[in-house]
């Protein structure tokens, strides 16, 4: 049995990484984590990922940053922001670098899931102009929270440490 379209997720929350791989690839889907964005950037560039599910604060290397390198050798490679911290200038520069759309931390299985959908589906074969900043990738609905940044409350971080 072959796998699924092949996502790379970068989080430098480890919790955020292991929860998004146990639902993606619970889905079918081939995930690869890095905590760690510039070996991330280094593996965006190596391989052929279908998407790339990015935190947008991160040490080192913000996902602005990672995105701006990302593009100058693999520019229709689809990605969305995942961040507790969205604001008006991060979208600007998402427009401005293609970035489809966001995903607000804390999101649900389904939300991600949907995202990650919906993404493939826009992205084949390249990867469109979106009018108006971006797709809208989680719209509540559903379960509850899966993934939690640090700035949040811990209640989702738990489960997803207990497998839950």
């Amino acid at each position: 049995m072959s796998a699924g379209p092949k996502i790379l997720v970068v989080d430098d929350e480890e919790v955020i990484c292991r929860g998004v791989q146990r639902i993606l690839s619970g889905k079918g889907f081939e995930v690869v984590t890095s905590t760690d964005s510039p070996a991330a950037l280094r593996l965006a560039v190596a391989e052929d990922f279908a998407a790339v599910l990015l935190d947008l604060k991160m040490p080192r290397m913000d996902g602005i940053q990672f995105v701006q390198e990302l593009r100058k050798a693999k520019p229709t490679v689809p990605v969305i922001f995942v961040t507790g911290y969205p604001s008006l200038l991060e979208a600007e520069s998402a427009e401005r670098f293609g970035v489809l759309g966001h995903i607000l931390k804390p999101f649900t299985p389904q939300e991600i899931v949907e995202a990650v959908q919906r993404c493939l589906r826009v992205s084949s074969p390249a990867v469109p102009s979106v009018e108006g900043g971006g797709l809208p990738l989680n719209e509540p609905k559903g379960e509850g929270p899966v993934g939690r940044s640090s700035a949040h409350d811990g209640a989702a971080d738990r489960e997803i440490r207990q497998g839950v």
